[in-house]
Formats: structure tokens, C-alpha cells, sequence
């Protein structure tokens, strides 16, 4: 008797698994709205397609960057393309005086050559893709800026520091430039000295 119960047991399991089995539902396919992924941008890689020297000797924006301890305070050069031009804004002749013009000893304004333009300046950048900009100061605009092009690459030369007159940059810094050189610069002519 127990093999019969045994025997009925396990037809009673195997037919009730195999109509489980073949006991299929449809499957319900859906229209569902398409996936929406939220990724971060892409990052800029100039550290990977920026040289940080150049055959010259000179850095880029990224070399300085990187070798900031090493470098600050030092006089180098630095190749970078013209990004933007500082246009003079216009100045008050008393605030030109206040700002820019030191006094005599009868307390007279001194007369000054960049009378009209606060502080002059130019940003640069290693490459046109770059967002990241860099302070050059310090130049003699008057003879300089009629002759750079913006997009066009030039070696600023000076003394790479965190402020001069009239400018304070970020903890990258800046360069007061003594000297710009590049294709299509003229050199600014060496001083004429009076006999007296």
C-alpha cells in the first residue's frame, strides 16, 4: 500500500508540475517612454594635449600652473594665444587723478602716459577650446596692443607673481610683462637719450 500511496504521490507532483510548466501567461509588452541618462560633461583634457614647456623654453598655461611653487616670483616666458584685448574704458580726469596720477611736491598731478586707460590687459589661453584664461599685465599697451590679433599665439615675457598695480588674480597668478614677442611684433624702440 505505501508504494501505491508513493506512486500516486509522485504522479500527483509531476503532473502537477508539468501543468505549471506548460501553464504559460502573455507576456504584456509595454510602449515605456525612452530613458533619459543624466551624465556629467565630458572634461576638458588640456593637461593631456598641452605641452607645459616648449622648445623655446618657454611654459604654457597648464605648465605654469602645475609648477606654480617652483615658479612664482621668477621672470620666464610664456607662449599662449591672444584670447581678449582690454578695451581703455573711459576715465574721468578726476578719477585718473585719484587712481593713477602721483603728485608733485606742490601736490600737482604728475602728468602720466596712460592717461584714458586704467590698467591695461590681455588674457590669453593654450588653446582656442581652453576656458581657462591668463592675466598678462604690465606691457606698454600703447605700443603692443595695435599689434596683436586675437587667436594668434605670442611669448609674453615678465615676472610671473599674484598682483601688480591695479590687478589681484586668482591663486594662478599673472605675469607683468616687460616684453611681448611674435610674429608681426615690432620691438619697442630702445629709449633716445638727450645731451644735455
Amino acid at each position: 500500500m505505501f508504494t501505491h500511496s508513493l506512486k500516486f504521490f509522485l504522479l500527483c507532483f509531476v503532473t502537477l508540475s508539468l501543468s505549471a510548466c506548460s501553464n504559460s501567461e502573455e507576456i504584456i509588452e509595454e510602449d515605456l517612454p525612452p530613458v533619459e541618462v543624466d551624465l556629467p560633461e565630458v572634461p576638458a583634457l588640456e593637461l593631456l594635449d598641452t605641452a607645459h614647456t616648449y622648445e623655446d623654453g618657454s611654459y604654457s598655461i597648464i605648465g605654469l600652473r602645475l609648477n606654480k611653487e617652483e615658479l612664482f616670483e621668477r621672470m620666464l616666458s610664456v607662449s599662449a594665444i591672444v584670447d581678449e584685448i582690454y578695451t581703455c574704458e573711459s576715465v574721468t580726469e578726476q578719477l585718473a587723478a585719484r587712481l593713477l596720477q602721483p603728485l608733485d611736491e606742490e601736490g600737482e598731478p604728475v602728468e602720466i602716459n596712460r592717461a584714458g586707460c586704467l590698467f591695461p590687459h590681455i588674457y590669453v589661453v593654450d588653446n582656442l577650446r581652453s576656458e581657462q584664461r591668463f592675466l598678462i599685465v604690465g606691457y606698454d599697451w600703447e605700443h603692443f596692443e595695435p599689434q596683436l590679433t586675437i587667436g594668434q599665439r605670442y611669448s609674453f615675457h615678465g615676472t610671473y607673481t599674484q598682483r601688480a598695480r591695479g590687478h589681484m588674480s586668482s591663486e594662478y597668478g599673472l605675469l607683468v610683462t616687460n616684453d611681448i614677442t611674435g610674429e608681426g611684433i615690432v620691438p619697442v624702440p630702445p629709449p633716445v637719450l638727450e645731451d644735455e
